[in-house]
């Protein structure tokens, strides 16, 4: 079950088909990941940033989408609209 301060995708889990991707903190809320909108019953995580792209509206600028990046430490989401946002997943 979602809450309303979570975001949701518009791209179903590639792994229950059913659900929904939203983005979840772990425990500590230092860390984002992933998931299914079903959990407990599907608690299968999602790092496949290609499925991803374009499906998260951007929390910081309310206006763009987020793809997919490069940077030194491996793929990551990002906002369409960088420089000027520099929101990322």
């Amino acid at each position: 079950m979602t809450s309303n301060n979570e975001k949701r995708s518009k791209t179903n889990c590639p792994y229950c088909q059913t659900g929904h991707l939203v983005i979840r903190q772990n425990s500590y809320k230092k860390n984002q990941f992933l998931g299914c909108s079903h959990y407990p019953s599907c608690d299968q995580i999602c790092n496949n940033i290609d499925i991803l792209e374009n499906t998260f509206l951007c929390s910081g600028c309310k206006s763009g989408f987020m793809v997919k990046r490069s940077g030194r430490f491996g793929k990551f989401l990002g906002c369409i609209n960088y420089p000027k946002c520099k929101n990322t997943i």
